[in-house]
């Protein structure tokens, strides 16, 4: 962690510009869970959708299905219906730990006003969402990469549903050439969402306007006649604006949403979203006195 702390601007008549800035990166690894292949945190036991740990990845590590691919790393399309084959083994599919995380804080006062601005930043990190997959499935979100509901080509090349890709009379493999329907692209492990699990993952870089308050201190010469030694009285604004910039823009989701609970099993810490509540705006008023 590194820490900033910059007065730029401080005038003879009082008034005073103060940054403070933080920046953190953790870096953890998962290095003896015992004679286990993993341990199962949260989730959704023995499916998708489950955080896990694993010695030698990071901490607390996204768990589910995903596509089959060939050996390039190409997606394997059923010949039959154009859709993709699914992998017969859960895997990691997603790290929901940030790259880094920057908060910037900055503080303007003069003659006993004062306001304070912070904003956060958290780069990288992945999210599975149930939320996201709902309301993009069932066509309620513009979102024309999944709900614009004509027919389309899926990405990979055909396989033979156990890992292989298929090859033409020549030895070249086939691209997938079979047109799903708008309902197969979507639902019954289609390409989109509610397909595999791994379809259900999102980059959750978040910038937010994290809290503003604008406050007051009474001057003393106005205290003096009364009983109090000290008086403040402010207003404050939290989680006012944030811009989740890798989701649907339509969807406006907020990767703080909590699924799980608190803890470990925490939806904005360890990345899992099922249908929970979404965040809010918060307000307040507060008066400081002392006597």
């Amino acid at each position: 962690e590194i820490g900033l702390d910059l007065t730029p601007v401080e005038l003879a008549n009082g008034f005073k510009w103060n940054i403070f800035s933080a920046f953190t990166r953790n870096v953890s690894e998962v290095v003896d869970i015992g004679d286990a292949e993993q341990i199962f945190v949260n989730g959704f036991s023995g499916s998708g959708g489950a955080i896990v740990h694993q010695v030698g990845r990071p901490y607390g590590q996204i768990f589910g299905t995903t596509w089959q691919r060939d050996e390039e790393g190409n997606p394997l399309a059923n010949p039959a219906n154009g859709k993709p084959f699914t992998d017969n083994e859960l895997q990691v599919i997603g790290d929901p730990n940030p790259e880094w995380t920057l908060g910037v804080t900055n503080s303007l006062s003069w003659k006993g006003l004062s306001l304070s601005v912070l904003i956060d930043y958290v780069h990288g990190g992945d999210m599975y969402s149930v939320t996201a997959d709902q309301i993009i499935s069932r066509g309620v979100l513009d979102d024309p990469l999944n709900t614009d509901r004509v027919p389309k080509l899926g990405p990979g090349v055909l396989g033979d549903g156990a890992g292989n890709a298929l090859l033409d009379e020549n030895g070249n493999k086939i691209r997938n050439n079979v047109i799903n329907t708008s309902n197969d692209w979507v639902f019954v492990s289609g390409w989109a969402a509610s397909g595999d699990d791994n379809t259900l993952i999102y980059d959750r870089t978040t910038i937010r306007l994290r809290e503003v308050v604008l406050s007051y201190t009474i001057p003393q010469t106005i205290l003096d006649k009364t009983p109090f030694g000290s008086a403040r009285v402010s207003f404050s604004g939290r989680n006012l604006w944030y811009d989740a910039v890798n989701f649907p823009d339509a969807l406006d989701f907020d990767p703080e949403v909590s699924g799980l609970g608190g803890g470990n099993i925490q939806g904005a810490a360890q990345g899992l979203d099922f249908m929970g509540i979404p965040t809010t705006k918060r307000y307040g008023v507060n008066l400081s006195v002392t006597f």
